[in-house]
Parts: structure tokens; sequence; C-alpha cells
């Protein structure tokens, strides 16, 4: 799906595309610079390759993930050594490597990252005070289903398939309800503390949730919230959805997850569906 103009593309915009760091940048005060706060299985790699199609956005992936630096360069910035040099500035000085990250714009007028509950938590904190940063904060109303996303990724060793990839086999996974508890309680505190520190800061900030992903206005909101023309976007991703709606499905031990449910008045969890502002001919026929 696309919310492309067409009168918005130039010859202009694809050398925009390749500019290198030091080249032609944005003047630092005009620039958005903005985080994705969010957790593992919700969607945020979708996102990022959606909302990396638009022109005027960089937007890297997880730079405070505790193994790589993870940025959306072109790839002839992306050697090993500079990715080493980022990971050894980040150990040493986490406040001027975060100011490295959002100086590299390649000329776009948004700059951003995603960042989930686990990673550097001091960083977390300074980077929720900080009201120059814009803040989409997502998340997945479903928890059984990111439960369930989480063991199924553990068990394949894999979180992130591309269309063409050969996926393997999916595997049932088995529900234990004090496992599933602990989790739910340990994600929805994660969320609770961001909404309240944002909150109480008075800080504007952006929900957004996983079911809302593929609704092209929802997003062109997203774009907007950002500081970019929603016109100039192409929501095209390059990875897919892994797992079925019928949440239940994803289990080995099925029965016991439709009785936790439904004994814990939350049977709307056993399917996960999608929020599509379309008529109903106009919907996708499935996931």
């Amino acid at each position: 799906m696309s919310l492309a103009d067409d009168r918005t593309s130039s010859k202009a915009d694809a050398a925009n595309r390749r500019r290198r760091p030091g080249r032609a940048q944005a003047a630092p005060g005009t620039v958005c610079r903005f985080v994705v706060i969010g957790s593992p299985r919700t969607g945020s790699s979708h996102l990022t390759s959606l909302i990396n199609k638009h022109r005027d956005i960089l937007f890297n992936s997880a730079i405070f993930h505790g193994n790589r630096v993870w940025v959306h360069w072109p790839k002839e910035d992306m050697t090993e050594a500079a990715l080493a040099e980022l990971a050894a500035l980040r150990k040493h000085d986490p406040d001027a490597f975060l100011e490295k990250i959002y100086a590299a714009n390649y000329g776009r007028s948004a700059v951003g990252f995603k960042m989930f509950s686990h990673h550097d938590r001091n960083m977390m904190a300074k980077i929720v005070a900080d009201r120059s940063i814009r803040k989409v904060v997502l998340y997945r109303k479903n928890v059984l289903a990111n439960f369930s996303s989480r063991l199924i990724a553990r068990e394949i060793g894999r979180y992130t398939f591309k269309a063409d990839d050969v996926r393997p086999k999916r595997p049932l996974v088995r529900f234990d309800s004090g496992e599933f508890v602990a989790f739910h309680d340990k994600y929805v505190s994660f969320y609770r503390q961001i909404f309240e520190d944002l909150s109480v800061k008075g800080q504007t900030f952006l929900p957004f949730a996983y079911d809302e992903v593929n609704d092209p206005w929802l997003l062109s909101n997203l774009i907007s919230f950002l500081g970019a023309d929603p016109r100039a976007a192409k929501f095209e991703s390059s990875t897919v959805k892994q797992n079925p709606a019928d949440i239940a499905a994803r289990f080995s031990n099925r029965a016991e997850v439709e009785e936790f449910c439904r004994s814990q008045g939350v049977e709307h969890w056993l399917q996960e569906g999608e929020t599509r502002f379309a008529s109903w001919g106009d919907r996708s026929s499935g996931d």
C-alpha cells in the first residue's frame, strides 16, 4: 500500500537518500530527533521497514542492543571498523554516542531509533526525560500474542523474516500459566512506568499499537508526528508476519490456554486482528 504523491518524486529525492555523513547534512536545529520505545515482538522491525521507505526519515534499529549497534546507514558506512568504533563510543561515552547517531542524518529531516525495555536503562531514563526527543511508544495490546511470539522466536532462534526467506516449520510451544503471569506483569509494568514518566513530565507522545501498524491513515499520523509529509510515504515492508492470528493455535496445550483465558476474562486474547479503516471489501484477506 502507498500514500505516495507522484508530484513529490524527483531526481533530487534520490540524491537526497544517498547523502553521506558530513555531506549536505540537514542543520541540527531543523532535524526531528525521535525514539520508538517498545518491547520485542511488538512489530518494531515491520514498523522500521515501513518508515524507512520515507525519503525524509532515517529510522535506525536498536542502537543500544547489547551485541551490536544496529544502524540503517549506507553499506559503505557500515564497515566492521565503523561499527566497532560506534560500539566503543557507546561504551565509554553514551551521551556522545547518541549525539553522533542523531548527527548522521544523511540529509533527512527526521532521525530516530528503537529502544527496548532491556536496553541501557540509564540512557532510557535520559531519553525519556529529554523534551527535544519525540517519543513514539509501540506496544501490543494482546499480551498472550506477544508471549507466544517470543517463545516461538526463541525456539526457532530467529526473530525476523523477509518475504523471500525460507522459513522453518513453526513449532508449537507450551503454555505455562505461572510463566505467563510473570511475563505479563513485567511487560505491563514497563509500559505503565513509561506512560507515567512521560505524563508526569507533561510531554507529548504518541502511543502506537501493533494492530495499527498496517493502517495507512494511522501510519500517516505517525509520519506527521515526526514532522514529515505523509504524502511522500511508501508503506512497503520487507518483513512478513510469522505466526497465525489464531493465538491458541500456537500452543501445544491449546485447551489449557483457552481455559485460562476464559477463567481470567481475557478470551479476546485468543485471536488477534488488525485495525483497518477501510470498507469491508477493501480489507486484506488475512495475515
